[in-house]
């Protein structure tokens, strides 16, 4: 009996709904035509658009404004992310986590269910903001929808109300589902871009070395994320010399990986005019300044070898020291210059000299080979580096595999003293020997 009645009920409600209420009827159905396509919809705007133009047909809305929850916040935002004056754990969202229904917002208050906070009241009062649909989706508030109705048309009937609650999971779900869809196209096209942007940055690395009379040159450049800031070059210049050169950009990402290839670009065209070493320096740190934002900042290190005397000429830019280790297993820190390029657009940098020997290994190195660190947060630290390498058969040239295979062994050496496959920061090392 019980079923029978129900099914009874059940059609003599669709038969009185259809003949007394045709418009709600022929609204019903077109919003659950709607919503049985939204797979086909670019985007949520476009699902907010179509929904919103078949509201204003049944409804006589003048409006709808999708507010979403942001996630790990305590506000709601527009489509465009900008956060509005709802308080998540406010008295006008728990009476919607309450009931559950759509909630008209002038009974609500005007009854003291409700008591508004001054900017929410401000907000919805000059939206015209007359009824609020909330969105639950998997038993989460996920958003609410803001109807805007103005005074001189109808209110909300009761068969609206209805019509609102019997779609709002559907609205909630087709929303989500959007999103979703849209964060994972989102997450392929950037990891597309960021995989041309690294094909792109390792070009500007060198490939292939350039002749370097007088010296054995190797470098790696291993990035932590998609693309470096780290950066090291190796450039022939006029009468056998080398210029060498490595830097750290602060930072990381897209934004760093741009600072370095205008880095590299800079360095190449300035040392072209044949200035000396510290004002080549000196100009680039200029342009780093004009062309980056006041927290932005390079540590860079450059050096000259002049193979006839084995001359090492150099700045440093507030980098990590590099080191030469002597083959009487004494180390020479090279910290002449001034500070990290971009942080002074006025200054005249020094420059240091340095007196090589047959065999004497120069050692360059970013910060995140030094401050590498293990699971006691003990750093690997520049000491470390100078260690494996002396200790190292490479340094004094007996393996076949060369400084390469030094930069190899110091590598694997940061790995398994970190205790991970990937870097917190980028791995960049330079390895010079003077033959």
């Amino acid at each position: 009996l019980a079923i029978a009645f129900a099914l009874l009920q059940s059609r003599l409600q669709g038969w009185f709904e259809r003949v007394f209420f045709p418009e709600k009827t022929r609204l019903n159905k077109a919003l659950k035509e709607f919503l049985d396509t939204t797979g086909t919809l670019p985007s949520r705007q476009a699902f907010w658009d179509n929904l919103e133009e078949k509201l204003r047909e049944g409804l006589q809305i003048d409006g709808l404004i999708p507010l979403m929850a942001r996630e790990g916040g305590r506000t709601f935002t527009l489509a465009d992310g900008t956060e509005i004056p709802v308080d998540l754990d406010g008295e006008l969202v728990g009476e919607l986590r309450r009931k559950n229904r759509p909630l008209v917002v002038d009974e609500v208050t005007e009854s003291g269910r409700v008591e508004l906070a001054t900017d929410e009241e401000q907000w919805l009062r000059e939206r015209k903001v007359n009824l609020l649909l909330p969105l639950f989706a998997h038993a989460r508030l996920i958003g609410m929808l803001a109807l805007q109705k103005s005074e001189d048309k109808a209110a909300f009937e009761a068969e609206d109300l209805g019509i609102l609650l019997n779609i709002s999971s559907r609205i909630a779900l087709e929303s989500e589902n959007l999103r979703l869809r849209e964060e994972m196209v989102g997450k392929e096209r950037l990891e597309q871009e960021m995989s041309t942007a690294r094909r792109v940055q390792q070009g500007f690395l060198p490939a292939e070395l350039p002749e370097t009379p007088g010296l054995q040159v190797a470098g790696r450049c291993i990035p932590s994320y998609e693309v470096a800031g780290d950066y090291y070059d190796v450039i022939a210049l006029p009468e056998g010399q080398t210029l060498l050169a490595i830097g750290d950009v602060s930072g990381k990402g897209a934004a760093a990986a741009l600072l370095m290839a205008s880095l590299q670009a800079s360095l190449r065209s300035i040392s072209e005019l044949g200035l000396p070493l510290h004002e080549v320096v000196s100009r680039v740190n200029r342009q780093v300044f004009r062309s980056t934002d006041p927290e932005q900042y390079i540590t860079f290190f450059a050096a000259i070898y002049h193979p006839e005397t084995r001359q090492l000429t150099y700045v440093n830019a507030g980098h990590n020291n590099p080191r030469v280790i002597r083959q009487n297993g004494t180390t020479e820190e090279l910290d002449v210059g001034g500070p990290p390029l971009g942080v002074l657009q006025e200054w005249s940098y020094d420059a240091g000299t340095c007196k090589c020997r047959e065999g004497d290994l120069l050692v360059g190195f970013t910060d995140g080979v030094s401050e590498a660190m293990d699971a006691n947060e003990e750093e690997y630290g520049e000491e470390r580096i100078v260690t494996v390498l002396r200790d190292h058969e490479s340094i004094d040239g007996e393996s076949d595999g060369g400084l390469d295979h030094a930069i190899k062994h110091i590598y694997n050496s940061v790995r398994s003293f970190s205790g991970h496959s990937r870097f917190e920061d980028d791995f960049t090392l330079l390895l010079c020997r003077a033959m």
